[in-house]
């Protein structure tokens, strides 16, 4: 027997129960347990509802706008409105139907949604467009299944965020479009562009470098240039784009390069360096120009301004440039010095007898045989005419009148063969040395000439060397 029940029937009948009672005792205990089962639910009712309602506050308070609760047949049962979106929904629509809600053409999408998050049991996401006469609004809609068909919405304005998205969409879509037009740009342009970040890494490069470097454009991206700059060169390099992004107002740099591709030989450039901003970051431009004839033009220039055009020996000034810098550096290290004056006997009456064209050839034929004696630090030159200067660095006077004896030996075997006959011709070569009295270039030079005049009063085809101090200034 239900302990209700007996409690209660103890009191109306302390003595026991009469036997009148027994038979209706059954029902009585059948409706008790009923009523057992009608409180177990209604318990479970009050938990599923305070469940529901804090579901409703922490989706509202940290998830959503609003929170709408739909029972099976798309009724709503509660709704928590937002601020923001205070003017689209209300509590008035509880009890109503969803086409209550203004949600325009959305709804549609609203209630597909809700179909196939009831048959899939599974959450979804969608976003609405409103349209008022002001505005468009952008909802996310995010719906989760709940018991017995039932669905929670939570519903979140993102028109800011949405407004956002596409300002970023159009700014990236301009972006884009920009670096496009620069590439194109670039492309077209006839020298090298490279463009570095702030990690010296490559961000954008253009064909003609492409070419230039010798790897395609997917190796390139993302590698230091500084790989492709001749070693020599990669300091002064480094400080032209450490300045470049270190100023506030960086100016433009230049320097002249050499560039080693991974295929192809090496060449000169001269490369310029200025800053760009892309995306909001600067970076550094590098362009560069193949400067390798413009180069091989210039030495050939300089070479021509030093050389004899004759005989491609260096000239009078070349000669004097060259030996004054010899004799400095003999003069710092205490290393002897010494310099030969040579000129050719009788030569006016080479070119009178046998022509200029013949006496250019003597003159080209006694150059070569100089210069197979000579060793590299040695420098000859000529003064003009038939004369001729050598200079020779650590030669004592003693050396020098040996390699003097020997040159005029050669010279004398010099065959020339003319419509004359054969022409053999000499040389008178006089010899002068550094001396700690008088230690100028020019005193050297004037020294050995002296020596090559007294050469040609003992009658030509003769060396002379300086004996003792050279002779004083106009002596």
């Amino acid at each position: 027997m239900h302990k209700l029940l007996e409690q209660q029937l103890a009191q109306v009948f302390p003595n026991g129960l009469p036997r009148e009672i027994n038979p209706l005792q059954p029902y009585v205990e059948q409706s008790y347990k009923q009523l057992d089962r009608l409180q177990q639910q209604l318990a479970e009712c009050q938990a599923m509802l305070h469940s529901k309602e804090m579901s409703l506050n922490v989706l509202t308070d940290v998830v959503a706008d609003t929170c709408i609760w739909l029972d099976g047949f798309n009724q709503i049962r509660d709704i928590r409105v937002g601020k923001s979106l205070a003017r689209i929904f209300s509590d008035r629509l509880i009890g109503e139907e969803i086409s209550a809600m203004k949600l325009g053409q959305s709804l549609h999408l609203f209630t597909s949604t809700l179909d196939q998050v009831r048959a899939q049991n599974y959450s979804s996401r969608r976003e609405l467009l409103l349209k008022t006469r002001t505005k468009e609004l952008y909802l996310e809609a995010r719906f989760y299944p709940l018991d017995e068909s039932e669905v929670m919405v939570a519903i979140k304005d993102i028109t800011m965020d949405k407004l956002v998205s596409q300002m970023n969409n159009t700014a990236l879509e301009e972006s884009q479009k920009a670096n496009k037009q620069l590439q194109e740009l670039m492309n077209s342009a006839p020298v090298g562009i490279l463009i570095t970040d702030e990690a010296h890494q490559l961000v954008m490069i253009n064909n003609y470098a492409i070419e230039r470097l010798g790897q395609s454009l997917t190796e390139l991206i993302g590698q230091e240039p500084i790989q492709f700059v001749e070693e020599s060169h990669r300091g002064e390099y480094l400080d032209h784009i450490d300045e470049q992004l270190s100023q506030s107002t960086p100016q433009p740099g230049r320097m002249d390069v050499h560039l080693c591709p991974d295929a192809g030989d090496v060449f000169a450039a001269e490369m310029a360096f200025n800053t760009i901003t892309l995306d909001g970051r600067t970076m550094v431009t590098q362009v560069f120009n193949d400067i390798s004839e413009r180069k091989a033009l210039e030495q050939q220039l300089r070479e021509q301004a030093q050389t004899d055009p004759l005989t491609g020996t260096n000239n009078r000034r070349a000669f004097s440039e060259k030996t004054q810098e010899a004799l400095e550096h003999a003069k710092e290290h205490k290393q002897p010095f010494a310099v030969l004056a040579m000129d050719l006997d009788y030569f006016k009456r080479v070119n009178d007898t046998y022509g200029h064209g013949t006496g250019d050839m003597v003159l080209s034929r006694f150059v070569e045989s100089v210069s197979a004696q000579l060793r590299p630090c040695d420098i000859l030159g000529r003064f003009g005419g038939e004369e001729f200067m050598l200079a020779l660095p650590d030669a004592t006077l003693e050396q020098a009148g040996q390699i003097a004896e020997r040159l005029r030996a050669n010279a004398e075997a010099i065959n020339v063969t003319t419509a004359h006959g054969i022409l053999n011709v000499t040389v008178s070569i006089g010899v002068a040395g550094l001396n700690p009295r008088h230690q100028k270039l020019e005193q050297i030079l004037n020294e050995a000439d002296h020596m090559l005049y007294q050469s040609k009063d003992q009658g030509r085809n003769c060396v002379t060397v300086q004996r003792g101090l050279p002779r004083t200034q106009g002596s």
